[in-house]
């Protein structure tokens, strides 16, 4: 499952497709959701919108201690970098770096079982190969 929109900053507008079942499209998903928000509620783009939705969907799902919370806060919403979120939790980038990276892998594995068909990305036994 690849989230697709088009952003537009300033006078350039540009596609962005990340693959949201692996942990490093994901980060790269936190990396630009503060400007997928200005899209969804500025601007009125129902792509951004929907994008927004399904991950506060997937966000909702999984579980995350209140470090990590913090970290994806001022990463995604507030649009920090991580060296600036660090410097605001007291901590070093490199933390900052882990608590967005597991927030990232756990997010990328509810998508990934979403995207296999299981309901709710915790399975239902539908839709699975049988085994020979």
């Amino acid at each position: 499952m690849n989230e697709k929109t088009k952003l537009k900053g300033g006078d350039t507008e540009f596609d962005y497709e990340v693959p949201m079942e692996t942990a490093k499209g994901v980060t790269a998903f936190f990396s630009v959701y503060h400007y997928i928000r200005e899209m969804a509620y500025a601007n009125g783009d129902m792509n951004a919108v929907a994008m927004i939705v399904d991950f506060k969907e997937a966000m909702e799902a999984i579980e995350m201690t209140e470090r990590q919370k913090e970290a994806i806060h001022l990463v995604c919403t507030v649009g920090l970098n991580q060296r600036e979120a660090g410097d605001i939790m007291g901590v070093k980038k490199q933390a900052v770096q882990h608590l967005v990276y597991s927030v990232a892998s756990r997010v990328a594995d509810y998508y990934a079982k979403k995207a296999r068909g299981t309901k709710g990305g915790y399975g239902n036994g539908k839709n699975r190969r049988k085994e020979t």
